[in-house]
């Protein structure tokens, strides 16, 4: 007969409830002397990296009083979304003198399902409500199975579910009703000992949020900058140095956590943050302690800058190979004319501190100085003495067109084609127009009627002047080979 003493020793181990980590090959069968466990609020230190995938990272202090021999010391007040597997237990005090023989995480976390299962086999209560009487009615039982509906064995009977609720004496062995690290340590003499505990966790991230009003003449804007810190974790971060990395991290996996109900807002009053390069990374701290409550959001102040130089332009964008026709066609492309605001980020103009990626909303007053959203975009990464560009939106009184005239095939993989654009301003003020034209392949304009400058390998641009209420038609003629 085949022994099953192996698998029945890994269906127990399934079933413990607990991981274990780092085991060593021959641990010792003594019970530890000494059990300790230790709560946050004997945390001395707590400082947190939050990251903007979902990550971050946990470093605490506390203090353990170590007695001579195997110490179990239990910690909890940890997040439901720890990885546990990345935990590390480091001793700033006489660490030569405390070996660290075993590593579990206990996250057998007590539910309705996870206690009746540890009572099947065991005696239970099944109290029931008797109209128009007080006192419940209580049934001893035998609690058989866990399911829908459980089984009961009552004066010799079998029961499919009970109109009672199940009431038992005390939490089992094995449960426990928050997840805890526990590790089981040896100290050759009694100590007094700090240890450092850090572990990343998900259920934490940040993202940036700006907002912009610009000025009546549309010269200059404000800008107004604020990290909004999510934390979804499962665990309160009290008291905390907090430090938020901007860029994306090479991962192994990344397991999205879903969002809990009731999540709150805070704006916290402004803390300016200061910054530094970490590798291929920006790292922004964040001055003194904060604090961040699970299942909410925290908003703090990034940054704040008046009177930006900033300019609006106008830019007409195509794709010229989608437009191309194998012969001359005279239809017509209506290309919408989007409005962008572009400034630079540098001290000169108030600015010139790296600002991560994040939403922007760009407002200005109106006639009764009611502020108006007229644009929203993305800003990316954007280091000191780069330019920024958001743009607005489109523009309905300028109108472009473009139509194609010409095509004409010089060989196998070559061909010559010629563009018109029309542009109309319907603006009681004259305005400047960017016509921006993507090419792919070798190309190059052999004829414009206005200048065209090649931006880089798939670009060429033109800057074109319109009257108040006036039309201006660029014709150009592109050569490609491919």
């Amino acid at each position: 007969m085949r022994d099953r003493s192996g698998l029945k020793l890994a269906v127990a181990v399934l079933l413990c409830g607990s991981l274990s980590l780092g085991l060593t090959p021959h641990l010792s069968a003594e019970q530890p002397g000494s059990i300790l466990t230790s709560t946050k609020g004997e945390r001395e230190e707590l400082a947190l990296t939050v990251y903007q995938q979902n990550l971050g990272l946990v470093s605490e202090v506390r203090p353990l009083r170590l007695q001579p021999g195997l110490n179990q010391v239990n910690i909890q007040d940890v997040p439901k979304a720890i990885d546990p597997s990345s935990a590390q237990l480091q001793f700033m005090t006489q660490p030569e003198q405390i070996k660290i023989l075993e590593h579990n995480f206990k996250y057998d976390v007590v539910n309705a399902k996870t206690l009746l299962q540890k009572y099947i086999g065991q005696s239970i209560e099944l109290h029931e409500k008797i109209e128009g009487q007080i006192k419940e009615k209580i049934t001893p039982a035998t609690l058989l199975g866990v399911g829908d509906p459980n089984v009961y064995r009552i004066d010799n009977q079998l029961h499919l579910g009970h109109p009672g609720r199940v009431v038992v004496n005390s939490l089992p062995e094995g449960l426990t009703t928050e997840p805890q690290f526990s590790w089981l340590l040896k100290a050759e003499q009694a100590i007094k000992a700090r240890c450092r505990i850090t572990y990343l966790t998900g259920g934490l991230s940040w993202s940036a949020e700006y907002l912009a009003i610009v000025a009546p003449d549309e010269g200059s804007l404000s800008l107004e900058g604020w990290v909004s810190i999510d934390n979804q974790s499962g665990a309160a971060y009290e008291d905390a140095s907090i430090k938020l990395l901007a860029g994306k991290l090479q991962r192994y996996s990344n397991t999205v956590r879903p969002m809990r109900g009731n999540m709150l807002m805070q704006r916290a009053a402004a803390a300016p943050l200061k910054e530094q390069a970490l590798s291929e990374y920006q790292l922004y701290t964040l001055a003194g302690l904060s604090s961040l409550p699970d299942n909410q959001t925290k908003q703090i102040r990034l940054m704040q800058a008046a009177s930006v130089p900033a300019k609006k332009i106008y830019v007409l964008e195509n794709q010229a190979s989608s437009i191309q026709y194998r012969r001359a066609n005279q239809q017509k492309n209506k290309i919408p004319v989007k409005a962008m605001l572009k400034f630079v980020n540098q001290k000169a103009d108030n600015l010139g501190m790296s600002l991560p990626q994040g939403r922007i909303r760009v407002f200005k007053a109106d006639a009764e100085q009611a502020l108006q959203l007229i644009g929203e975009d993305r800003l990316s990464h954007t280091p000191e003495g780069e330019e920024i560009k958001i743009t607005l939106g489109e523009v309905h009184d300028i109108v472009g067109e473009y139509v194609q005239l010409e095509y004409t095939k010089l060989g196998q993989t070559a061909y010559q084609t010629k563009y018109q654009v029309t542009l109309r301003n319907h603006k009681s003020i004259p305005v400047k127009v960017t016509i921006q034209d993507h090419f792919s392949g070798d190309w190059r304009i052999t004829e414009a009627s206005v200048p065209f400058t090649k931006k880089d390998a798939r670009t060429a641009e033109a800057i074109v002047k319109i009257a108040a209420s006036g039309e201006e038609k660029i014709t150009y003629t592109i050569r490609v080979e491919r």
